[in-house]
């Protein structure tokens, strides 16, 4: 598989410029629409050996049924927790209006910092940045706070929860299942 466009170059481009001293955490789950709690397994990768091959020999040895995730969690070399700002928009949600939201309730400095793209269902956002445990709490509410009560919902609420539940992000980055339409892909977004 060609990863040009997949959110591994997004990841590249975090060890790049944070150091490849990081440790990222991944998952495998097994997906169940509507369910509260998923089948979730976590491990632990050396940001030094995330490449090309290593995907492609991770994507190929999903069981049937089952989704690789980059998790938030990102353990520094003085073993300090960090998180990955992450997004998953609702379903439906325009790009342009992703855009005004990440602006309005983020700031143009986080607006830059973010990479989007497109899952198949909906946009997912990646931000090049290492939250603490703090801020990334208040990450989260600041982006619940993007679903205004009279207005279209622009972040996946349900995702929120289930990632406030869990202590940390996940975002997909494989196709195994018919659930999902395609692998995430890098949209080009206008920085006006």
């Amino acid at each position: 598989m060609d990863f040009i466009g997949h959110p591994l170059r997004f990841l590249v481009d975090v060890i790049h410029d944070h150091g490849e001293d990081l440790k990222f955490s991944f998952s495998k789950y097994f997906y169940r629409p509507g369910s509260i709690l998923d089948q979730r397994e976590t491990f632990v990768v050396d940001g030094g050996d995330i490449n090309d091959e290593w995907l492609s020999g991770q994507l190929a040895s999903l069981e049937q049924g089952w989704e690789l995730a980059l998790n938030s969690k990102v353990i520094d070399s003085r073993n300090r927790t960090h998180h990955l700002g992450m997004i998953d928009f609702a379903a439906g949600i325009g790009l342009s209006e992703v855009r005004d939201q990440v602006r309005r309730l983020l700031g143009d400095a986080m607006w830059l910092k973010m990479s989007c793209y497109d899952s198949g269902r909906s946009f997912h956002g990646y931000f090049n940045c290492l939250l603490r445990p703090g801020e990334w709490h208040e990450f989260l509410g600041r982006i619940l706070l993007m679903n205004e009560v009279d207005g279209p919902q622009v972040v996946d609420a349900r995702w929120v929860g289930h990632r406030l539940m869990g202590g940390y992000c996940a975002l997909r980055w494989s196709k195994n299942t018919a659930w999902y339409e395609s692998y995430p892909l890098r949209v080009v977004q206008s920085l006006v």
